[in-house]
């Protein structure tokens, strides 16, 4: 890990990536690689929940303007801790293939994957707004899925996309949209309780050759794969899952709760020191496929592991207003919470971990960091 310092400023390189840090806040924004006015970022890229430095883990909240723009980057997949994503972050990327949104965002903003190679993209639920132009010069693109939660898309949102040929909208109503001039017949399939709003919308109905709104079946017929090929290894402490199809998959953890929502024809999850078991969920939106359970191997034993990857301080774990906060977490390993009689209630990666929070008050609690147990009472 490098850094640099400047005038208030604060900018760290941690496992390929560049970071501008916020201390007082505890947050991390990604930002540009730029070297010789080219954007150096490249591959398969897996952004982390927090990036350390100096003995503390900073949440990674945001993804700058540019960020990947103009890049060889193939894939990324950001995490659930990314609440807002910058203009333009991959435009121009154009060997992007696969790309994961977090399942917090709220704003897809202007030209923010033009001119890439998606050939499907998801927008997670919760999603309300795409900014002008965000898909625009994206030729490979064929299939879009919209949340139910959109309300607007902006002009030219869709320019350029001359392959589309579907549209999966779960939303009970017709999203705002000035349209896009270059859409051609594009299907538009949704619930069926949407049809009339959809086909009285002037965007949406108004014109048969740009879009035809059609019910959603059930019975419809999807050509889905959840697997193993031969994918990137970007890095020990990730296993790559392949998913193919025209479809979302949605990825839910060992407890059902969601984590990634995602169209890339690549998925990779944390490998740990024991087996875990996913649920993946095949899914257009309005309706789900048969899932399909997934389980990714423990890790094997990793030797000869450099003092940077394991900080010589000890984990010091701290209560302070309900929440559960843990200083000189180290990169690798697990963070693991047990009750009184010996019943887990909390298990992640370390480096996914800023603190832990809803956890049943007036109660005794071990908290294990790798194997550092400490004693709290909330």
């Amino acid at each position: 890990m490098t850094v640099a310092m400047w005038a208030g400023a604060y900018e760290i390189e941690s496992g390929g990536l560049h970071y501008e840090i916020d201390a007082e806040k505890g947050t991390a924004v990604l930002v540009s690689h730029i070297v010789d006015g080219v954007n150096r970022y490249k591959g398969d890229v897996i952004v982390p929940d927090a990036v350390y430095s100096f003995g503390r883990n900073y949440e990674v909240t945001a993804v700058g303007d540019g960020a990947f723009a103009g890049s060889a980057v193939t894939l990324v997949q950001l995490p659930g801790s990314v609440r807002h994503i910058g203009k333009g972050a991959f435009a121009g990327a154009r060997e992007l293939q696969g790309l994961t949104l977090p399942t917090g965002l709220e704003r897809l903003p202007e030209r923010a994957v033009a001119g890439t190679a998606l050939p499907v993209v998801v927008l997670p639920e919760g999603l309300t707004t795409v900014g002008g132009e965000a898909f625009a010069g994206c030729a490979a693109l064929h299939t879009l899925l919209l949340p139910s939660t959109l309300d607007s898309i902006g002009p030219g949102a869709l320019d350029g996309c001359y392959n589309l040929f579907e549209i999966y909208a779960a939303g009970d109503t017709a999203p705002r949209f000035a349209g896009s001039d270059d859409v051609n017949a594009v299907d538009v399939i949704v619930a069926e309780g949407a049809v009339t709003s959809f086909e009285d919308d002037e965007t949406w109905g108004g014109d048969s050759d740009r879009f035809v709104v059609w019910a959603a079946e059930e019975d419809s017929w999807y050509d889905v794969h959840v697997g193993e090929n031969d994918l990137p290894q970007v890095s020990q402490a990730l296993h790559g899952l392949s998913l193919e199809g025209n479809v979302a998959f949605r990825v839910l953890d060992k407890w059902g709760e969601t984590v990634a929502v995602t169209a890339a024809p690549r998925y990779y999850l944390p490998q740990g020191e024991i087996a875990e078991t996913y649920t993946i969920v095949p899914t257009v939106m309005m309706s789900d496929l048969e899932p399909v359970a997934y389980t990714v191997p423990a890790s094997p034993v990793v030797t000869g592991v450099s003092d940077e990857m394991y900080p010589a301080a000890e984990p010091q774990v701290v209560v302070h207003d309900g929440t559960v906060y843990i200083n000189n977490l180290p990169h690798e390993g697990w963070v693991r919470v047990f009750d009184a009689y010996g019943r887990q209630y909390y298990e992640r990666p370390a480096a996914q971990v800023t603190n832990i929070g809803n956890l049943p008050e007036n109660r005794v609690y071990v908290v294990m960091v790798g194997n550092h147990a400490t004693k709290i009472a909330l």
